[in-house]
């Protein structure tokens, strides 16, 4: 029970962000700067770097360096690996700006884990 607490959103998470990524699409001309894009990458990475976090960490403290570290490290060779495998899919490119996107939010979300969140939850339950 505690793998569909803890570990199971940041896994079917990955799963989500895996089908859409890879999803065959018809690429559409940009015409400018359009940087929507790139907040979707980092909210979708980001999301999956703060469901990491949390699944590593089940609100024990000693915990709190290694799960920043693992989850910032393991979810950023995700966005690398996701990122790579477009350029294989038809209709995708591998964008090294996406990837820079996907690892940004992966970073942000996770200190916002350690800094915010975390402590918020311990205030709540204690």
């Amino acid at each position: 029970m505690k793998f569909l607490k803890w570990e199971a959103p940041a896994w079917l998470w990955a799963g989500i962000v895996l089908f859409l990524t890879w999803w065959p699409k018809i690429e559409i001309p940009k015409i400018g700067p359009d940087y929507r894009d790139k907040i979707a990458h980092m909210l979708a990475f980001g999301l999956l770097g703060f469901l990491a976090a949390r699944a590593r960490c089940k609100n024990e403290i000693n915990q709190l360096l290694d799960t920043v570290k693992l989850a910032i490290l393991s979810c950023s060779l995700f966005a690398v690996f996701d990122e790579a495998m477009q350029a294989f899919i038809p209709g995708r490119v591998a964008d090294v700006w996406d990837g820079a996107a996907n690892i940004s939010g992966v970073f942000f979300a996770v200190l916002f884990f350690k800094y915010v969140w975390l402590p918020w939850r311990s205030k709540r339950t204690n």
